[in-house]
């Protein structure tokens, strides 16, 4: 078996979707806040696919590097988050349209964990801001 190389096993994904925009000249589509945010929920789920299939195909061999594969992958998706106060609300309703609340409370919970666990608390507080506000929009929807 090859000898598993940790610097780029997630390197199917480290093509950019500025990459990828701008082979389409469509860069600016990057500037819209429901688009960044929609990345950054995207990549969490590609996270979690890539890290099931490495853990089951690699075992051990993954399992010693996984976490310092998941705090590169999930450090280089906080440049698609901004700040919560730097989006408008309608923005952050249009986003709830777009995912369900599981899939925009589970990426936020899963990164702020890993944040959490690598003491990354500036990351934490701006994903935590998020975290609050749609968990009290899921409530308001489920009454």
């Amino acid at each position: 078996m090859k000898k598993l190389n940790s610097t780029n096993i997630f390197a199917l994904f480290e093509v950019t979707d500025e990459q990828v925009y701008a082979q389409h000249q469509s860069l600016d589509v990057l500037q819209d806040p429901v688009v960044r945010f929609g990345t950054m929920i995207k990549a969490v789920e590609n996270y979690q696919i890539l890290d099931t299939l490495h853990t089951v195909r690699l075992g051990e061999q993954y399992l010693r590097h996984r976490d310092s594969v998941c705090i590169k992958y999930f450090t280089s998706t906080m440049q698609y988050v901004e700040p919560i106060h730097n989006i408008a609300t309608d923005t952050l309703f249009i986003i709830n349209q777009q995912f369900t609340v599981e899939q925009i409370l589970g990426a936020l919970r899963m990164m702020i964990s890993v944040f959490e666990k690598h003491e990354y608390y500036e990351y934490c507080s701006i994903l935590s801001k998020y975290f609050n506000f749609f968990s009290e929009k899921s409530c308001i929807h489920t009454i």
